[in-house]
């Protein structure tokens, strides 16, 4: 009864809360209780009925191979809420046993209530599903592994307009540049020729720099880098990958490649859009604006070209598992716990999730077949590009320095202070931070 009396106490704080399981009620036998967000109940989803969103449905085939278990499914509209919730119950008998949040920083702040799971995450998962790299404390290879990739991937880079680059006598689908040097000697041409090579915004986020201009500091330092320069352990202004790929991409400002508001533009998907522009830093969850709007056969998806021609890590763009279920250290059946994430995460199930919130495959066995795409096109690009990601920048940051790039890049992106001067500052918020 206390169980019951303290989650509709839950309920009544937090709005937007929405609990759905067999039977309705809980009981004293409480079942296996999952707290989830947007990323396993899509926007489309949240307007059927509970019964029939994929989530919900996936739970009643895992309780029909696993009789006497329930699974019961809670979901929250603000997912930061709902991870502060986890917070404050996490020790207690409110608690859920599996959580979903962000992967990176959010979730190794929860390092110390969830459970290690190196051990127990069967061989066939660990050899099919992507992101595990992702899942363990601090990107260290053979530390604490702290949940399941999940939701999907997504990736992120340029989009190119077909017809303007072919009027600048480009063609990317058979001759893509394959470094930056390269690419900003088409941008050049690209100029020239009357047209804007690349349209990107800060949105408040600093949009372009996660979405495109970071891969190059991914490839060069690694996600181990990014985190410990943003713990205060090594040095933003030792980071050879961080200053080289904030050089290029203020370069790319100076030289009158990139929009000149890019500080303060509203929307530079419209920019493109209006085909004027040759690329655009963004991400996959544009893909469908694009195509509507120029055409399919108008668009293309490019990787960011190499930094250089010896980067240590090449073809890659930024994307990844951005989501994570994990298990709560007061879950009272772990191994049941485990046994539903991997059934979620099996070929058929994950393959379902990933169709319904339009991302891209998380496991090495799921071909674009399989996902009802195609072999050409940008979705066919995107897919590919999916299994050659760099993990977020930003999610791979503590939350205060993650914080201070956000407010200072479209200062250094736009010329108002030095590369070195950015890099300055956020060692002096890393070491801030870290004394806290």
């Amino acid at each position: 009864m206390k169980r019951m009396l303290c989650w509709g106490l839950l309920l009544v704080m937090l709005v937007g809360v929405v609990a759905f399981g067999t039977g309705g009620a809980l009981a004293e036998d409480a079942p296996l209780l999952v707290w989830v967000a947007g990323a396993l109940v899509s926007s489309a989803d949240q307007k059927l009925p509970q019964e029939e969103w994929v989530i919900n449905k996936l739970a009643r085939a895992f309780e029909a191979e696993n009789l006497g278990v329930r699974v019961e499914i809670a979901f929250f509209s603000d997912q930061i809420a709902m991870t502060q919730m986890f917070k404050a119950t996490a020790s207690g008998e409110d608690a859920p046993d599996i959580v979903n949040v962000w992967a990176g920083q959010q979730l190794f702040e929860l390092k110390d209530i969830l459970v290690d799971i190196k051990d127990m995450v069967p061989q066939e998962d660990r050899d099919n599903i992507l992101g595990w790299d992702i899942m363990s404390l601090d990107f260290k290879e053979g530390g604490p592994v702290l949940g399941y990739p999940a939701s999907g991937n997504e990736v992120c880079g340029f989009f190119y307009n077909r017809q303007v680059l072919a009027a600048c006598g480009l063609d990317y689908d058979a001759n893509p540049p394959k470094t930056v040097a390269a690419l900003m000697a088409d941008m050049k041409k690209i100029k020239d020729a009357g047209y804007l090579p690349l349209a990107a915004g800060d949105n408040g986020w600093g949009q372009a720099l996660f979405t495109a201009y970071a891969s190059w500091w991914v490839q060069v330092s690694g996600s181990e880098r990014v985190a410990s320069n943003s713990q205060g352990i090594t040095k933003f202004a030792e980071d050879e990958g961080f200053l080289k790929a904030m050089q290029a991409a203020v370069d790319m400002y100076n030289e009158g490649y990139i929009n000149v508001d890019y500080a303060t533009i509203p929307n530079e998907l419209e920019l493109f859009l209006e085909g004027n522009a040759a690329l655009l830093a963004t991400g996959n969850w544009n893909t469908d604006d694009a195509v509507t709007t120029l055409g399919e056969e108008n668009v293309g998806f490019l990787m960011p070209p190499d930094i250089e021609e010896n980067a240590p890590v090449k073809g890659t763009c930024i994307g990844g598992p951005g989501q994570v279920l994990a298990i709560s250290k007061t879950c009272k059946d772990p191994d049941t716990a485990l046994r539903f994430l991997s059934f979620l995460s099996n070929k058929e199930n994950m393959a379902q999730i990933i169709r319904s919130q339009s991302k891209l495959t998380l496991r090495r066995d799921i071909s674009a077949e399989d996902l009802g795409i195609g072999d050409a096109g940008i979705m066919r690009q995107e897919f590919d590009a999916a299994l050659k990601y760099v993990f977020w920048a930003d999610n791979s940051m503590v939350p205060d320095v993650n914080a201070q790039v956000q407010k200072l890049s479209p200062l250094a992106l736009t010329g108002k202070m030095t590369v070195a001067e950015f890099a300055a500052e956020l060692d002096k918020t890393a070491a801030e931070a870290a004394a806290q």
